[in-house]
């Protein structure tokens, strides 16, 4: 089983079960009650981990790197310092679970998957690019009904089919 997760609270995880069906889900988030997004994301990983036992197989993740809190061009103070929260609190939940994971840096998963998108970081650009990868997975996976704001879990875990867990 390999997840594929673009951490956030508008983030997604694409799911390749034991069989090879692929599921999308909505990155738990309860802007009200952190604690809740956070207990149920641990639910789920956990969920995914007995499945992946009893099935007789490993699960691994595959986590976009995001809202680094140091170095330059960090915006941590400038509202990025929630997603930083949101990425220990995954990280710890994936640890608590047992899910061997590794973290990609979003411009290594986007090199093999999208070489040709479009690049830059204005919010125009950023739209285009999320469009772009969206449209491609979609193309690339027709049986996988993915949203919008899903498309790069899809990407990860097709990252992850591509570098980390090849044939």
């Amino acid at each position: 089983m390999i997840l594929g997760i673009d951490p956030g609270r508008s983030g997604a995880i694409a799911l390749s079960d034991a069989g090879g069906l692929i599921t999308m889900h909505k990155m738990p988030a309860d802007k009200d009650e952190p604690n809740k997004a956070t207990r149920n994301l641990l639910l789920l990983l956990l969920g995914w981990q007995r499945e992946a036992v009893a099935a007789g197989v490993t699960i691994r993740a595959v986590v976009e790197r995001v809202g680094n809190p140091t170095g330059p061009g960090s915006n941590a103070i400038s509202g990025n310092l929630s997603l930083c929260i949101q990425r220990g609190e995954l990280r710890m939940g994936l640890i608590a679970s047992k899910i061997d994971f590794i973290e990609v840096m979003p411009a290594s998963w986007m090199r093999v998957v999208a070489p040709d998108r479009p690049k830059g970081s204005t919010p125009k650009l950023v739209d285009a690019r999320k469009e772009y990868i969206w449209q491609k997975m979609m193309a690339e996976y027709p049986s996988v009904k993915v949203h919008k704001y899903q498309g790069d879990a899809l990407a990860l875990l097709h990252y992850a089919f591509v570098k980390v867990a090849p044939g």
